[in-house]
Order: structure tokens, then sequence, then C-alpha cells
């Protein structure tokens, strides 16, 4: 089997979401997950893909969130942002760190 580093792993927290912010998408993404948690009245949501929690501040504390994303760096930022305002927050990573 033939492997190949992905170059997602080298793109810094802060590049990434510089890019969506250009974009448009990091402030839009952010709304309507907190929107839609609101109107399904999800006691907790599980988010693939999370980066760094974009939008975790936008949901009611008492909704338990689970983050998970592929680089542990991303998640470590996650954890860090939602320190006092996110007592639920679960982080769990695919790769090894």
């Amino acid at each position: 089997m033939i492997t190949m580093a992905s170059p997602w792993f080298d793109v810094p927290l802060a590049d990434y979401e510089r890019h969506m912010t250009v974009l448009g998408q990091l402030p839009f993404l952010a709304r309507v997950f907190g929107e839609t948690v609101r109107r399904c009245g999800a006691r907790s949501a599980l988010v693939a893909g999370c980066a760094g929690g974009n939008g975790f501040d936008q949901v009611d504390e008492s909704v338990h969130l689970t983050g998970v994303d592929l680089l542990p760096a991303y998640l470590e930022d996650a954890a860090l942002k939602s320190r006092g305002y996110r007592l639920f927050f679960s982080m769990h990573s695919l790769v090894p760190p």
C-alpha cells in the first residue's frame, strides 16, 4: 500500500480560519450551526471535521458538543477556545499524536 502525507496536516489553524473568513464561510457556518442546533432542539451534537470549534460558541452551554478532527493541533486550539464557556466539550482525533 502506498501512503502519502496530506498537505492539510501542515496548515496552521490560523491560516485555515483566515482563508475561510476571506471566503465568508467561517462566520456563515458558525451562524448556520448555531441556528440548526437551536431549531432542532438538540441536547448533543457530533461535529465531524470541527477544526478549531467554529460555531461552538453559538450553541447554548447545556448542549453537549463532541468535536472530531484529523488534526490534533486543531482540537487542542478548539479546547483552549472553549474554556470558560464550554464545559461539555469532548475532543477526539483520528490520528495518533
